[in-house]
């Protein structure tokens, strides 16, 4: 994190990036920008919708967010289904660690591709489908190999890959489509949160090692009815874009993006926050095991952190009010922090759960807050490129959690793994926060949100 603030200190080396721009802004310009407002809706879009409107698309909204944290509760049980095939902890940390590498590359490149199309919609879409095929032929390569080489890994991996971009570009389109119709966001994240809840309630109550494979088909399934939905909102998203045709990377001003030091700090902040944020759920599964439960229960876990999040996301417009987005993030890192610490000294499953409550509090702040930060830090033709950039920094995250968690909690055990990665937590935030005043002051830069800006 030092070294970081000292790349943002050499603001030079960005400057390299495009030097047909400059974003070195007065504050009489930050002033005016900031009281520049953009229009309420979108191009097409009637300035105030009837009542009955807002409710047809909030509804389809809300299935999109509905169908599509129904279907990926299923994915939780990759690790589950691994174990049941014989893969070892290690081996497993190294399988998670090679998908988060993929997805490094694969969720950068699904927003530009997405900010090339002018649809964040079209793209998510065809991740999806994509998605679709890759996780109905897992199972049924299992027992495959190709000179020796498992071939469900091929399909394994594959998959990640065009999951990698998908939650980015779903909170870019829900986001700016709620933005646009005057829907309320919290309302309809809280659709997804719901559904999520309830799936793996009911698969924590059939899944076991030996039926896990069945996960990868329920996942496939509900993704249909996603990318459905996702069709019936062309006529609001695709009208949301400045450009109507596709436009070259050449005309992309990415030059925007790199310039900005509270977009790349935020960046570097959520590397160093998702490394231990990642390995508490990843390995969530051997805590499990460790205080005497069941693997399999993982679902009955996530199903109760995420019912915290529900409360958080209905209040959220009540939140915006008394705290910005950048707070929300920085309260939800604290909340992982403080949960990473507790499982390292829980001895019983009821423990276990009781101190999950505060990864769903945690994650309630995450999802009201992070991506509506994110589009302040970003400008409108590159909305989809900052989403997909901070998503790929799970994915970095994964890889070196993954491969160091496994052997940490090898060498010292689950427990004293919890409190490491909890301190790490604690070091994360206390860095961010002093990266606001570094930027402000030594560096003179004014925070320019973008959300404001036509």
């Amino acid at each position: 994190m030092l070294f970081s603030l000292f790349l943002l200190k050499n603001y030079e080396l960005y400057d390299m990036i495009d030097k047909r721009l400059d974003l070195k802004l007065t504050r009489k310009e930050v002033c005016f920008m900031k009281e520049r407002t953009e229009p309420s809706l979108a191009p097409g879009v009637p300035d105030e919708l009837p009542a009955k409107e807002r409710r047809k698309w909030s509804f389809r909204f809300g299935a999109v967010e509905f169908f599509y944290w129904f279907a990926l509760a299923a994915n939780n049980y990759l690790t589950i289904f691994l174990e049941s095939h014989g893969y070892s902890v290690a081996q497993v940390s190294l399988i998670n660690s090679v998908n988060s590498g993929v997805a490094i590359i694969s969720t950068p490149l699904g927003g530009t591709f997405a900010d090339k199309l002018r649809s964040s919609r079209k793209a998510l879409s065809i991740c999806l489908v994509c998605m679709v095929v890759m996780f109905i032929l897992i199972p049924l390569t299992a027992d495959m190999h190709l000179f020796g080489f498992p071939v469900m890994l091929i399909f394994i991996v594959l998959g990640q890959f065009f999951r990698g971009p998908t939650w980015p570009l779903l909170d870019t389109t829900v986001i700016n489509g709620c933005n646009k119709t005057g829907s309320f966001y919290g309302l309809v994240r809280s659709a997804g949160s719901f559904s999520f809840v309830v799936m793996n309630l009911v698969l924590g109550a059939v899944i076991v090692e030996e039926n896990s494979y069945l996960t990868f088909y329920v996942l496939a399934i509900f993704l249909l009815p996603c990318v459905y939905y996702l069709y019936k909102l062309r006529e609001v998203s695709d009208s949301m874009q400045i450009h109507s045709k596709p436009i070259s990377f050449r005309e992309m001003p990415f030059g925007k993006l790199f310039k900005n030091p509270y977009f790349i700090a935020y960046v570097i902040f959520s590397i160093a926050r998702y490394i231990p944020e990642t390995c508490v759920g990843t390995f969530q599964p051997y805590l499990v095991k460790e205080v005497g439960g069941n693997m399999a229960l993982v679902g009955f876990i996530q199903a109760y952190r995420a019912s915290f999040e529900i409360p958080t996301l209905l209040l959220s417009n009540k939140l915006d009010k008394r705290m910005s987005y950048r707070t929300m993030v920085i309260l939800s890192a604290v909340f992982y922090g403080a949960q990473a610490l507790l499982y390292g000294v829980v001895d019983s499953f009821g423990m276990m759960i009781v101190v999950t409550t505060l990864s769903g509090i945690a994650s309630g702040f995450t999802q009201a807050g992070a991506a509506r930060f994110v589009l302040t830090l970003a400008p409108r033709e590159l909305q989809a490129t900052a989403q997909t950039l901070v998503g790929s920094t799970m994915s970095i995250a994964g890889i070196i959690g993954g491969m160091l968690g496994g052997l940490m909690i090898e060498s010292m055990g689950i427990r004293s793994f919890y409190i490491a990665t909890g301190l790490m937590m604690v070091a994360t935030v206390a860095l961010y926060m002093l990266s606001f005043p570094f930027i402000r002051k030594v560096m003179k830069r004014e925070f320019v949100d973008y959300s404001k800006v036509y």
